[in-house]
């Protein structure tokens, strides 16, 4: 039944991005009873019953945006019961007309093949939590030294950055990579990151997901940005760290995020 679930909120995502929704859109695929809530209280802390709930939600989280919104969402785990993923609505602020978005984790809970209640949470760990999860929840630890990793990267401190690699780190690129490796070893590993930064004049790491933690692993899809030399370079990856200790010993590279994430035992 849970790719079932995934399926339904697939659906209601696709309505969700309608000019236009509708109730007839969310009813089939909601409960009468249907309940929804935001715990990103910055937004709005109300509190949403059945599909004219829904249609309000949507008025409600996208009034900040001018036309042309973007709603994004991605599962990363399900049950019988349930779907948790993460949602994104990207868009230019309605009266600045600069870039906005808000990222938030959603649970969604089903009966009889509808949803019930949906939930947002500021952090990722709280919907794991809510679902029973508990195997999930990130690690701070970890994902504050892959965070500091993509900081060090941003500032061109790659003194900082090799500090946070274990000496025997290996590094696996996509097989299609120029030179895909594997790179065995802090210094092999720092030489080839080096080689890259040499491609552009400037360039940076922006990480678009949250950072995933499962285990001893964080999974973070980026797009790195080239800058300089040629035309502009957006390249969309998926990075799997593995850590031990404080430090990173390994790091994969996927251009499928999908795969990423089943890699780990997550599916989308």
């Amino acid at each position: 039944m849970s790719q079932e679930n995934v399926e339904v909120v697939q659906q209601v995502v696709d309505a969700l991005r309608f000019p236009e929704p509708g109730q007839e859109d969310f009813a089939p695929l909601l409960t009468p009873d249907w309940l929804g809530k935001n715990a990103v209280t910055a937004v709005t802390d109300k509190t949403y019953h059945g599909p004219a709930g829904l249609l309000q939600w949507r008025r409600d989280m996208t009034d900040a945006f001018a036309e042309g919104v973007q709603i994004e969402w991605e599962s990363v785990a399900n049950g019988d019961d349930f779907v948790v993923g993460w949602m994104a609505i990207v868009g230019e602020g309605a009266r600045s007309g600069a870039p906005l978005a808000l990222r938030f984790t959603i649970a969604h809970w089903f009966r009889g093949g509808r949803i019930r209640r949906t939930i947002g949470y500021a952090h990722r760990n709280e919907a794991f939590k809510a679902v029973g999860l508990e195997e999930y929840v990130v690690a701070q630890e970890s994902v504050e030294v892959v965070r500091a990793a993509f900081d060090a990267w941003n500032a061109g401190d790659m003194d900082r950055l090799r500090d946070m690699y274990d000496p025997n780190v290996v590094l696996h690129m996509v097989p299609d990579w120029p030179e895909p490796g594997p790179y065995v070893g802090r210094e092999a590993v720092m030489r080839q990151f080096a080689q890259l930064r040499e491609t552009w004049d400037a360039d940076v790491g922006e990480p678009i997901s949250d950072f995933i933690d499962v285990g001893d692993r964080v999974v973070v899809r980026h797009i790195w940005r080239g800058f300089g030399r040629g035309p502009e370079a957006n390249i969309d990856m998926t990075i799997i760290f593995t850590l031990r200790q404080g430090r990173v010993v390994s790091l994969e590279y996927f251009w499928d995020h999908a795969e990423a994430l089943k890699a780990v035992g997550l599916e989308e």
